[in-house]
């Protein structure tokens, strides 16, 4: 039998089987990962400053922030800003072909929207950054400044012919990925306005986005080098994805996928700046439909990764029933280690929302 060039691409709430489905879910409760219908927690850090202390088992071994935004104007679409300090062990997130000086020393910085034109990722050793220890400040070169004054964020960026200058405003409306004494990763739904600039052409912005943040602890994290491969946990698919519905609506859905084909974790959620987040629907699926027709090269590790062209999120159990919302990439990917950003048109079923713009962050490591 011809092999296919792409593997399908199917995940479920709930949809686990067999002896690696028990170890699916056993990963999940021991991350105390959430899940459609598990949430383990909803409340701001209980530290007000930011952002928050390391996890209980030791100092930050693996940070991430982040910065989604998901309908600029035309032409930029999206906005991506994908930081991570450290390497995880995850499969799907980790790139060991970036290893700077040592593990917790390598930053990488995905940056960019739909008509960047330099090279999207900035590899940085840590030695070569201001990074304060209190974290209101991640200076890296000229290049990246990120200053985190809760409630207010600060981006500043200047990259080839692209510039960025925004300030963000927490709504403190907070959905939790992870909550756990190894594992914390939390997003804040945020306010944003500032400028862009792209070949000298300035562009206003405002609108609704996302702050990430999240910070693992484990004992291999304090190795010089990362994880091989065979020894990293086996969460090897990811996507997360950003709708805004309106300026004061949010639609955020995440996929996480080990051992191939288990569902470690398929949430939808909806945020609303005055009720809040909570769960959206009570079975979520994810499903890619159409790929590219050839796999994107990672030009640093030579690395081989399918890419959706076409996708669909089923959501159940709704007030309105069954949901789709069909989805379709329009923007160039832009790599950002942990897999590959991009934009997308979506149409949908929903009252009152039938079509609009999406952003999403896409890994597949599943070879």
């Amino acid at each position: 039998m011809k092999k296919t060039l792409h593997k399908p691409v199917f995940y479920q709430t709930g949809y686990r089987n067999g002896v690696k489905g028990v170890l699916t879910k056993a990963f999940c409760k021991f991350l105390k990962a959430g899940e459609q219908d598990v949430i383990y927690d909803t409340q701001m850090p209980k530290t007000l400053k930011f952002p928050p202390p390391g996890t209980a088992l030791g100092s930050r071994g693996m940070s991430h922030y982040g910065i989604m935004i998901s309908d600029l104007p035309a032409p930029h679409h999206f906005m991506a800003n994908m930081i991570l300090i450290g390497y995880s062990g995850w499969k799907a997130w980790d790139d060991d072909s970036l290893l700077q000086s040592n593990a917790k020393n390598t930053i990488s910085i995905g940056h960019g929207t739909a008509i960047t034109t330099h090279d999207p990722l900035l590899v940085i050793d840590r030695m070569r950054s201001n990074l304060r220890e209190d974290g209101s400040l991640l200076h890296f070169s000229d290049e990246y400044e990120l200053r985190c004054e809760y409630p207010k964020f600060y981006l500043k960026s200047h990259v080839g012919s692209f510039k960025t200058d925004l300030e963000l405003t927490s709504t403190d409306v907070i959905s939790w990925a992870g909550s756990s004494e190894m594992y914390r990763h939390f997003s804040l739904m945020c306010t944003y306005q500032g400028l862009i600039e792209f070949e000298g052409q300035l562009t206003s912005v405002n609108g609704l986005c996302t702050f990430e943040y999240g910070t693992g602890y484990l004992p291999y994290m304090d190795l010089k080098r990362p994880l091989p491969k065979a020894f990293k946990l086996p969460a090897n698919f990811f996507t997360y994805h950003v709708i805004n519905l309106s300026a004061t609506q949010q639609l955020l859905f995440c996929v996480v996928g080990a051992y191939e084909d288990q569902s470690a974790s398929v949430v939808a959620e909806l945020r609303e700046v005055k009720e809040g987040a909570k769960r959206f629907g009570k079975r979520v699926t994810f499903e890619v439909l159409e790929f590219r027709d050839n796999k994107e090269i990672n030009p640093r590790s030579g690395e081989q990764m399918s890419l959706p062209q076409k996708f669909r999120w089923t959501i159940e159990g709704t007030s309105d029933g069954t949901i789709y919302i069909d989805c379709q990439v329009d923007s160039s990917w832009l790599y950002a280690a942990m897999g590959y950003i991009a934009g997308y048109t979506w149409t949908s079923n929903m009252p009152d929302h039938t079509e609009g713009r999406g952003y999403f962050e896409y890994s597949d490591r599943r070879d």
